[in-house]
């Protein structure tokens, strides 16, 4: 069935779908956001799993799939890098 986004079951599109055709929150969402809430408290930066939680809000809330071009200008936007991010061994 062709058609965009709409066109197909929720349930048909993968494990996220669902959550996001009740308009509740993944358990993508779920889980990295409990990561990056404590990282901050331990002081652990952990900026992948805050993008993965942009990214799902932000399908979720445009209701599409994004495009690779959106994805690494998200990845921009929060300044991703890997190395900075790295956990510091004996500090």
């Amino acid at each position: 069935m062709l058609g965009g986004f709409n066109a197909t079951p929720w349930s048909s599109k993968g494990p996220i779908w669902p959550s996001v055709g009740r308009g509740r929150p993944t358990e993508i969402e779920y889980l990295n956001s409990e990561v990056v809430r404590m990282g901050r408290k331990l002081q652990v930066p952990a900026p992948l799993n805050a993008l993965a939680v942009t990214l799902v809000q932000r399908i979720a809330s445009e209701r599409r799939y994004l495009t690779v071009r959106e994805i690494e200008d998200a990845a921009g936007a929060q300044r991703l890098t890997l190395i900075n991010s790295r956990p510091r061994i004996g500090r």
